[in-house]
């Protein structure tokens, strides 16, 4: 680094990513920002498109115009495959220009890839539930809200139209408090008059959460008050219930005393729940349950004090911190000071972060905030919320829009983004129904090369999924249908030598495994895969499933059954630096298939 100004690699241009390029501004390194996307999302407003009351563009910026006038920074279009950490190297595919990887050198990498919602295990829920953490989440979301009042307007059947008017929304945080607010105004002021042979105010909209309240970040004061708005506004929440199931048509629900119900709906929206970015696992560092990996007081990865990581996909010095904008913004502006520190020789004291508060908008005038101590509700908390979105909102063009945006809605209760334009579905002759000369569904084929979105926004219907797919994917109902059909299903090879079981565990279905070990399924079949000849505990091992391989023994699996590269399981959680499944297999006595020397 004496020779040339530091290489600074930054990955991902969310709120912390965003920080520490902004505050190097004038430090004397070199900045490359590397982003999936070609754009930053103002995340806290993604709901706001998803009911039609602000466009995309509102929200989003360009990278390049961000940092058009710093100098220092370049910016990369790409998707980040790996990290060479030894090598310090940044390893890059889905290139623009086509070619298949690149890598990128570094002095000081900062990895900032933020979360997404945790569907807990269920991944194949997905589908029928879009998340609201990104932008093509809310564009479908927008989509399909909007397609079920269209369905409603020509359906005939009285049940069917209720179905189509129920929307549920999972997870009581501040984004499903203010997504089931904007859905319920949408349907009782903004729609009201638009359609002719449905009353758009007819509709229902479930708000579901798990906790005994909505808002449980909030004080419970406060959360009640929340919960007496939504109702006004013709929400109900479900408090104390959990989702144990979704499908096209409909959602069931279970009650704390175990009743379970199940609702016709054909709009779910995922609101619940988070895990970290899969880049926080790339780092190679202890990872916990939910993705996060652990950093220093300082945001650098244990042994890597060239190597930063912060917002929600780390846990700090063993603490979780709130999976919030403030919290990454925070974060990036010191992990900014910490490398100009650096550069002068000084030393930096450990991150520690300020809470500045919580603020949730409900709906019109309603909103409720807790800032320091200072508790408020109604018209005062809104307009704070109001306030502290427009100071945030990157850019002035998009703060004036959006000021002028929300002005226009107030006034009349119109919303001007109310437009269709992701198809919701899947199409007859759709080619994600269609196998490659391998046998193999284009979602399995993404589930294999870890784009688990889109294997699942890829997946066809349940009535056309094999025993193997419904295993990979988790869709037990169909799994039971063909395993009933057929007991000898469940031990049948795929067309790429994979059992049910080797699937369901590759796919993290832990319900799933449960399922095809009750139906019998043969726990030391060697999978006849070209790629790897491993027994369903030795996969386990390799995806670092620890509670599926506790699983597996529990029902009887040899410890030492064969797994990749003609090691043990033992010899794959080594290789994987899974200290977990080292523990758990040690105590079941595994050993390692290799020869000693």
């Amino acid at each position: 680094m004496a020779d040339q100004r530091p290489r600074v690699v930054v990955v991902g241009g969310g709120f912390g990513g965003l920080q520490v390029v902004r505050k190097l501004r004038r430090a004397p390194v070199e900045i490359t920002l590397v982003d999936r996307q070609n754009f930053h999302l103002f995340q806290p407003l993604a709901y706001q498109v998803a009911t039609g009351a602000l466009s995309s563009a509102e929200i989003a910026s360009p990278l390049r115009v961000i940092f058009k006038r710093q100098e220092n920074v370049r910016v990369l279009l790409a998707e980040v495959e790996g990290f060479d950490l030894d090598r310090r190297r940044v390893l890059l595919g889905r290139l623009p220009n086509g070619d298949a990887t690149a890598t990128v050198e570094y002095d000081l990498l900062v990895v900032a890839g933020g979360s997404r919602y945790s569907y807990f295990g269920h991944d194949d829920w997905q589908r029928f539930a879009p998340e609201l953490k990104s932008l093509a989440g809310a564009l479908e979301i927008r989509s399909r809200i909007l397609s079920a009042f269209e369905a409603a307007e020509i359906e005939q059947d009285a049940a069917r139209r209720q179905a189509w008017l129920t929307f549920v929304v999972v997870g009581a945080g501040p984004t499903g408090v203010e997504m089931a607010g904007q859905i319920a105004e949408l349907a009782r002021d903004t729609l009201r008059r638009d359609f002719r042979a449905v009353d758009t105010g007819a509709a229902r909209v479930l708000l579901v959460e798990t906790a005994d309240r909505v808002l449980t970040s909030f004080p419970p004061p406060l959360s009640r008050k929340a919960a007496t708005a939504l109702e006004r506004l013709g929400v109900t929440p479900l408090v104390g219930h959990t989702v144990v199931d979704v499908a096209a048509d409909s959602v069931e629900m279970q009650a704390q005393d175990g009743q379970r119900e199940r609702i016709p709906a054909r709009t779910v929206i995922w609101a619940a729940g988070v895990t970290a970015s899969s880049l926080a696992a790339k780092l190679g560092g202890d990872v916990d349950r939910a993705g996060r990996v652990a950093v220093g007081p300082q945001l650098t990865l244990p042994g890597h004090p060239e190597v930063f990581a912060l917002g929600d996909m780390v846990r700090v010095s063993g603490q979780i911190l709130p999976g919030v904008a403030p919290v990454a913004m925070q974060q990036g502006r010191y992990v900014a000071q910490v490398i100009r520190d650096r550069l002068r020789g000084r030393e930096s004291a450990p991150f520690r972060y300020v809470d500045k508060g919580n603020l949730a908008t409900i709906g019109r005038s309603k909103a409720v905030a807790d800032v320091k101590g200072l508790r408020l509700s109604g018209f005062p908390a809104w307009i704070t919320w109001l306030v502290v979105h427009l100071f945030y909102l990157v850019g002035f063009q998009n703060r004036l829009l959006v000021f002028l945006r929300w002005t226009f809605s107030y006034v009349t209760r119109g919303r001007g983004a109310r437009l269709i334009t992701e198809s919701v579905g899947v199409a007859p002759g759709d080619n994600r129904t269609v196998r490659g000369e391998d046998g193999l569904l284009p979602a399995m084929h993404a589930l294999y090369r870890g784009e688990r979105d889109e294997a699942y926004r890829s997946l066809p219907p349940d009535e056309e999924l094999t025993a193997h797919e419904a295993a990979m994917f988790g869709r037990e109902g169909r799994l039971r249908q063909l395993v009933d059909e057929d007991p000898a299903r469940v031990n049948e090879p795929s067309p790429d030598g994979f059992t049910p079981l080797h699937l369901a565990i590759f796919g993290g279905h832990e319900s799933t495994v449960r399922l095809l070990i009750e139906r019998g399924a043969d726990l030391e079949t060697v999978s006849t895969a070209s790629i790897a000849q491993v027994r369903p505990l030795g996969t386990a091992a390799f995806v670092r499933r620890a509670d599926l391989a506790r699983l597996l023994l529990d029902a009887g699996a040899d410890p030492n059954g064969q797994a990749a590269g003609g090691g043990t399981a033992l010899d794959t959680a080594v290789a994987n630096a899974d200290d977990e499944m080292i523990e758990l297999l040690d105590a079941r006595g595994a050993v390692s298939g290799f020869a000693p020397g």
